[in-house]
């Protein structure tokens, strides 16, 4: 069956503009979705099994997202209210509706879940991949803030009803996790105390289940780990996993079905604990790395599936609490853990915030580093190998960090100008950063150069080889890309306070530049032809664009940005009140490339623009040490 049309085609809507003609792409057109007799479904980790063998036939190793994906919709997602008929699920795309299959269906969600899809829409397509699973499941909130591989998060959110991370909404470890944690202490011992089991109210398996899904989203909403996971109530829980494992390992090892390094690193498993918050290790390089038959990563996975399984059956059926459940943090871990980490609920009770706070930091700066298994043998060595490397990472970034005290200390409105900035400080301040970026291979923004060099002749004294000759060449600058706050504080007088500013910024320069409005969405990127353009000509074109309108997020700049090698290359110059606050709970990848500039506000408001960008700048500086030299023209007395 060929894909649908879900790329979002774009098109030209010639609008009229006194002097010139402006370009505007359209808005992309709306998928819809129509979903009938079909049963909702809540997802779960044991909705896949993980395999330990690959296809001998077929040469798959098991992992294939798209083949697991169809099987998991086959099982789950196409469930009928009425038997008698068959559920359906229609997209309809661009005036064309077509009716998709478990096949269709798996396809697509790959697509969402892989991050270096060729898909040029990747972001629109995993928003309406998760509107999509909104309709089919119980609890998965249709949210921009998660794709498709945080499915499990969002489900769990939902569930209890708990917010997602946003502007407003931080998680943070002593208000969330471990309170979360100290929830599943505290509900275990209900149950397993007979006196409590007897009363009017008596806990259930249930309560113990949402107290371990509370603290999973807890985890998930602060610190965002990418990797597969189990939640043990406490070190005793999971050294018992450890006998069992180590049990079935000598089985099948007796058996010849698993080799005698796999059966060793089973063994040296016996030097782990988490008594230490977690115990996180390394599976597999990539996803073509340790795909035999019953390896390692293959056994460990299928086994620890079995114990939690297990553990919860025999709970309900005793109406025990049960002691541990699967975390899977990202869809693409859950289906191929490439890592794993195991947690202890109780350590984190008890723990200070600041010790998990640096040791989930130390995970996820080993899941976004280059850390790699030392010794295929010794599993001990693994987590030595990882400390080290976090080790290492940190040294090198405390290094790099004595001369950046300077740049982090914090910021104070004195640093900024009491008076409100000229145009023309700005403009010549964006101009002079502009002019000191790194060239690239093309741009809307080329400039003439000219040296001298006695290599070519002179046109005045060509015999003469004392003469210096000219060589003339064009060396490109980065584009300049324009994002203009529009947002509800901006006024209707600051808006074309950024205009006037915009366009002085044009004639200085003299180039085409990019321009984009955002509130909490982001339009659509323009192409602005005002090279050469009077003043008359390029207030006819900027005001001929429309703008956007709502609250105020740069997460969308910045990921919009880091997602695009092209824009990456590009100055990206926002244009704000400042009136934002980085969600603190995201991991944020602040773009090399990005500067801000205040909108020119209302007369006798600048002091509060100033209150603003000093609690901006002292906010982002952990993401960003260099943050005030990228607010640009604010500068002085």
């Amino acid at each position: 069956m060929r894909l649908p049309a879900w790329s979002r085609q774009k098109f030209n809507i010639h609008a009229p503009v006194p002097l010139l003609t402006l370009v505007v792409e359209s808005d992309p057109p709306m998928v819809t979705f129509s979903v009938s007799n079909h049963a909702p479904h809540t997802f779960s980790p044991f909705d896949i099994q993980p395999p330990l063998t690959g296809n001998s036939t077929t040469g798959e190793h098991g992992y294939e997202y798209t083949a697991v994906l169809e099987k998991l919709a086959t099982n789950h997602l196409f469930t009928p209210i009425n038997p008698q008929h068959p559920a359906t699920i229609t997209v309809t795309d661009s005036g064309s509706t077509i009716d998709l299959d478990a096949a269709a269906l798996a396809q697509h969600l790959a697509l969402a879940i892989t991050s270096d899809s060729l898909l040029a829409n990747h972001q629109d397509h995993n928003r309406d991949m998760m509107d999509l699973l909104s309709q089919l499941t119980h609890h998965v909130g249709f949210d921009r803030r998660f794709i498709v591989d945080q499915l499990f998060v969002s489900q769990a959110l939902k569930t209890h009803r708990l917010p997602a991370p946003a502007n407003n909404v931080i998680y943070t470890v002593a208000n969330d996790v471990i309170p979360s944690a100290k929830d599943i202490l505290s509900i275990t011992a209900k149950m397993n105390n007979p006196l409590t089991a007897t009363t009017r109210a008596p806990v259930t398996t249930d309560e113990v289940h949402a107290a371990y899904d509370v603290f999973f989203a807890s985890l998930a909403s602060v610190f965002f780990p990418c990797t597969y996971g189990a939640v043990f109530l406490n070190n005793a829980e999971f050294i018992k996993f450890v006998d069992y494992l180590i049990a079935e390992a000598t089985t099948l090892h007796t058996a010849s079905i698993i080799s005698t390094d796999t059966f060793n690193q089973f063994q040296s498993m016996r030097n782990i604990t988490i008594d230490d918050l977690t115990a996180e290790f390394l599976l597999r390089k990539d996803e073509h790395d340790t795909t035999d038959d019953y390896s390692f990563p293959r056994t460990l996975i299928s086994l620890l599936h079995s114990w939690v399984y297990h553990n919860h059956s025999n709970a309900q059926t005793n109406n025990n609490a049960p002691t541990c459940t699967l975390t899977p943090f990202s869809v693409t871990q859950w289906i191929m853990p490439e890592t794993i980490v195991f947690i202890n609920a109780e350590a984190h009770a008890h723990a200070s915030s600041q010790d998990i706070e640096k040791k989930w930091k130390e995970i996820n700066a080993a899941l976004t580093g280059s850390i790699r298994i030392m010794s295929p043998n010794a599993i001990s060595k693994l987590q030595s190998a990882q400390h080290l490397g976090v080790q290492a990472q940190m040294q090198a970034l405390r290094a790099r960090k004595n001369h950046q005290t300077a740049q982090k200390r914090a910021a104070q409105e004195n640093d900024f100008s009491q008076a409100l900035p000229s145009p023309q400080t700005i403009v010549l301040s964006v101009a002079d950063v502009l002019s000191k970026l790194t060239h690239v291979r093309q741009s809307q923004n080329p400039q003439k150069y000219q040296k001298k060099t006695l290599t070519r002749a002179s046109r005045r004294h060509p015999d003469n080889p004392n003469v210096s000759g000219t060589v003339k060449s064009k060396r490109f600058y980065p584009d300049l890309h324009v994002y203009v706050d529009t947002s509800g504080s901006i006024s209707e007088e600051s808006y074309r306070n950024s205009v006037v500013l915009l366009m002085q910024l044009a004639t200085k320069l003299d180039i085409n530049l990019y321009f984009s409005t955002f509130s909490h969405v982001l339009s659509q990127e323009i192409l602005l032809p005002t090279k050469g353009k009077s003043v008359q000509q390029l207030t006819a074109l900027i005001s001929a664009i429309p703008k956007v309108s709502g609250g105020t997020d740069y997460h969308q700049i910045w990921d919009y940005i880091q997602t695009n090698p092209q824009r990456q290359e590009r100055m990206n110059l926002v244009l704000t009140d400042f009136g934002f606050m980085p969600n603190r709970g995201l991991n944020i990848d602040h773009p090399n490339s990005m500067f801000y500039v205040p909108i020119l506000p209302d007369y006798g408001s600048w002091s509060m623009v100033r209150r603003d960008m000093t609690d901006f700048a002292n906010a982002m500086v952990d993401f960003d040490p260099y943050i005030h030299s990228r607010l640009l023209g604010v500068h002085g007395k």
